[in-house]
């Protein structure tokens, strides 16, 4: 039988099981009372990669409540299993189909090649970080899990939306960040750089990890340890709250390296979907820049999902939406240095220390730094196009959104500015005066205007049908 057959095979014999897998666990706590996908990564044993001889995957996509029901299947099979930590709005794991960020994570993974780390070895690690680290630099996890080769710890959040990616993206890191240093107390185990992404999967608990076939298992549990990102931000990283905290003039040189790096991501996310609601306001005719698209698309899906083979399929997917496509040959060819770009940006993005260019008054790092001005001018976006983006805007649209923005912070609850509030009152107060059939001459006296002034009001509140 192949995957899909084995999977579906029987998976009704679930509902005799009554005692709760710790798989099951694992399912039920990131994807708690969530009705999106999650997604199944499943190494094809018979096929390979012809380059590295490595596995194949296979993915597939279920609501939790129907991968329950196949864990028997899955466990069966013996292989490379993993499911993705946040879940999505319809069968596709990728960044534009995010729909909750159910968790934070890292993955502690051994770093010596071809080391079989023994049991012993990960319960003397998590020894370490139970006195070291949980409750003193990053919360104590929600789940604890042997991967096989290392450990995977897990924080429960509430659910976020996709917009709030950027926030969840500079915790995650501030995490990473706090255990970067880990394979100095133990140095079998090392932080995995590449696995903090929105997208990332990881093991499935019950099945096997072939490279030293063993078992992944489900270490720990601690069903209290549910988090809100503000908990665990003024609790463990209060420097990144100067995020939130626009007003703040006198900031320390980690608040500032902090906000920098938040502003990054923030325009890598927003950039990667301009590009795609450009392709969408074009109706796919984009003759002419559809290579630079497919470029842009492919540099900052790279740097947002960290995942060079998930970048490239959702810009096959992208190219697919022009109204004449690229042939993929091209696409891939022609946008391969959008790779390059983002691993010489990874390679140098030190969050400790980022590079200060003195010339742009901001900090600096590797890759395509595009300025804006020149993506609008290269894509050739109109200003009608402009009013439709989040940040692929000329200084027109800019400036227009800037003092929008400036008139609606000046507007109260009701609406109103502080000048039309006054007014509002004075209107108030005269509405309830002439009901009490107060005079002119006394109401002018009390208001402290005088009487032309009163009567233009009263002109103005009978025509609204107020008087």
């Amino acid at each position: 039988m192949n995957l899909a057959e084995i999977l579906n095979y029987n998976e009704q014999l679930y509902f005799e099981h009554t005692e709760t897998s710790d798989s099951q666990k694992q399912i039920n706590t990131l994807h708690t009372e969530n009705d999106a996908y999650v997604t199944l990564c499943i190494a094809d044993k018979d096929r390979k990669y012809t380059k590295n001889n490595e596995h194949t995957w296979k993915q597939y996509h279920y609501k939790p409540f129907e991968l329950i029901t196949k864990l028997d299947n899955i466990k069966s099979l013996k292989t490379n299993t993993y499911i993705s930590v946040n879940s999505f709005y319809i069968a596709k794991r990728s960044l534009n189909t995010l729909r909750y960020i159910n968790a934070l994570y890292v993955d502690l993974d051994c770093s010596i090649k071809d080391y079989d780390i023994t049991d012993d070895e990960l319960n003397y690690a998590i020894s370490i970080l139970e006195q070291d680290y949980f409750n003193n630099c990053i919360p104590e996890p929600t789940l604890i899990v042997k991967s096989g080769r290392g450990l995977h710890l897990y924080w429960k959040i509430e659910h976020l939306p996709k917009q709030a990616l950027p926030y969840w993206t500079v915790v995650q890191n501030a995490i990473f960040e706090a255990l970067k240093d880990f394979n100095k107390d133990f140095n079998i185990l090392k932080a995995d750089k590449n696995a903090v992404d929105c997208a990332r999967v990881l093991r499935l608990v019950g099945t096997v990890n072939t490279k030293n076939n063993t078992v992944c298992t489900l270490e720990e549990v601690y069903e209290e340890n549910n988090y809100t990102l503000t908990e665990i931000v003024e609790e463990y990283f209060p420097h990144i709250n100067s995020i939130k905290n626009k007003e703040k003039k006198s900031r320390t040189k980690k608040e500032r390296k902090v906000r920098a790096l938040y502003n990054i991501y923030t325009l890598h996310f927003a950039r990667l979907e301009d590009i795609q609601t450009l392709q969408e306001l074009r109706n796919g005719e984009c003759e002419g820049m559809r290579e630079f698209m497919c470029f842009l698309f492919r540099y900052y899906s790279c740097l947002y999902n960290k995942d060079k083979q998930l970048a490239l399929e959702e810009t096959l997917e992208f190219n697919d939406k022009f109204t004449e496509p690229l042939a993929i040959e091209e696409v891939i060819n022609n946008t391969r240095s959008a790779e390059a770009a983002y691993e010489a940006w990874e390679q140098h993005m030190d969050v400790d220390n980022p590079k200060w260019d003195k010339d742009s008054k901001g900090y600096k790092f590797n890759g395509y730094n595009y300025r804006t001005s020149t993506l609008v001018s290269k894509l050739k976006i109109t200003k009608d196009e402009q009013y439709k983006l989040k940040t692929l805007i000329g200084k027109e649209v800019k400036l227009e959104r800037k003092n929008e923005k400036r008139r609606e912070d000046r507007r109260n609850e009701n609406g109103l500015t502080p000048k039309q509030q006054e007014l509002e009152d004075i209107y108030i107060q005269i509405i309830n005066l002439k009901t009490q059939k107060v005079k002119n001459k006394i109401i002018a006296e009390m208001l402290k205007i005088n009487e032309k002034t009163l009567e233009g009001y009263i002109t103005k509140l009978k025509k609204k049908g107020r008087l």
